[in-house]
């Protein structure tokens, strides 16, 4: 199981990088997805990536919705909400020790990947889900600057989510981290 997360956020990781460097006008709004049930406000309209990957137990689609906002001096902030549809419900809501060992190995495997640090881990409620919110400090091999990357892990039915900001320690978001991750909402 932990070899199918490092791949998944492999995956993740990739895609990502692949678009971060694209510039676009900044204008706040929000993004609604129909597929998945959700809307989150975004600082420019998101790229969106879709990938089949095999779970072992079936099919598994990922889509990552990426957007990025400019920085004077740093590389742009990013963005990010990348789901998970599961073939079968991944874990019961009620099932608590499960949903803890299946958040540990996450983070676990977004530890491995980053080669970070965890500065912080918490827990959280959205719409009566358990959500856990950890924060990672990393030095980004490309660019060689540390960054700080915040998620939100939530796991709804078959459905996983990673909500994801991400920035250049020492540069401020200023706020927008926090509205990004705060307007994630389910619409059913």
């Amino acid at each position: 199981m932990k070899l199918l997360w490092i791949n998944i956020l492999s995956c993740f990781f990739f895609l990502t990088i692949g678009c971060a460097n694209e510039e676009k006008a900044e204008t706040w709004g929000t993004y609604e997805n129909e597929a998945f049930k959700y809307t989150v406000e975004m600082p420019t309209q998101p790229h969106m990536e879709t990938k089949d990957m095999d779970a072992g137990a079936g099919e598994l689609l990922v889509e990552i919705a990426a957007s990025f906002q400019e920085v004077e001096d740093a590389p742009n902030h990013s963005f990010m909400v990348s789901c998970m549809n599961f073939p079968k419900p991944i874990i019961k809501k009620s099932d608590t020790l499960g949903l803890k060992k299946l958040f540990k190995t996450i983070i676990e495997g977004l530890l491995i990947k980053f080669k970070g640090e965890l500065l912080f881990e918490k827990d959280i409620d959205l719409a009566g889900l358990p959500v856990k919110e950890i924060r990672i400090e990393y030095l980004d091999e490309v660019s060689k600057l540390t960054k700080l990357v915040t998620y939100r892990i939530l796991v709804k039915e078959n459905l996983q989510f990673l909500i994801q900001t991400s920035c250049v320690k020492g540069k401020d978001m200023e706020g927008s981290g926090d509205r990004f991750l705060s307007s994630f909402s389910f619409t059913e």
